[in-house]
């Protein structure tokens, strides 16, 4: 191999490494039925509400407030268990009133205003895609909500309006898997 190879080699080893090395700095939440990447590790909370007509209800989230100076200023991760048979096979109209809810929660939340709302799925899940602009519309909420045998999984990502595309909240919301 000529000396120009050899160190184009090197320098393509060494740019490619540096993408590898960033790509692991990514803390990995995982449970017995979902992961998702954090750009560092989250707090955790854990609520359990017992709700007399539904029964025991787990809510587990998992929030990352950014304080360095950056385009997104949080990540969210909620998954909601509810009693087993709770939505084993709901219905269609039963998935869409979920979802309405799920929306409606987050927009009274922030007292935002609903930008965009689109079906998703993953696999074989049904979902919903939500922008969500609040705070004087300088911030911006891109929600995906999922809803999977008798599990809700949200993640979510605040960023500054007109900054909410950008390569990290995209590798957040590709990580997110339900096994």
């Amino acid at each position: 191999m000529t000396p120009l190879k050899l160190m184009l080699a090197g320098i393509s080893l060494l740019i490619l490494s540096g993408f590898i090395l960033r790509s692991s700095d990514w803390y990995k939440y995982q449970d017995n039925d979902c992961e998702i990447l954090f750009p560092k590790a989250p707090m955790n909370d854990t609520i359990v509400k017992d709700m007399p007509s539904v029964g025991k209800i787990f809510f587990y989230r998992h929030v990352l407030k950014n304080t360095e100076n950056e385009t997104n200023m949080s990540y969210e991760f909620l998954k909601i268990e509810y009693p087993p048979d709770e939505f084993a096979h709901p219905a269609k109209d039963v998935i869409e009133s979920f979802f309405k809810g799920v929306i409606s929660g987050s927009l009274g939340h922030v007292h935002g205003k609903l930008l965009s709302e689109k079906d998703i799925s993953l696999g074989d899940y049904p979902g919903k895609e939500v922008k969500i602009s609040f705070d004087n519309n300088t911030k911006m909420i891109t929600l995906k909500t999922y809803l999977a045998k008798s599990k809700n999984y949200t993640v979510e990502i605040v960023a500054l309006t007109g900054k909410e595309v950008n390569s990290t909240a995209t590798k957040f919301f590709d990580s997110f898997k339900i096994k």
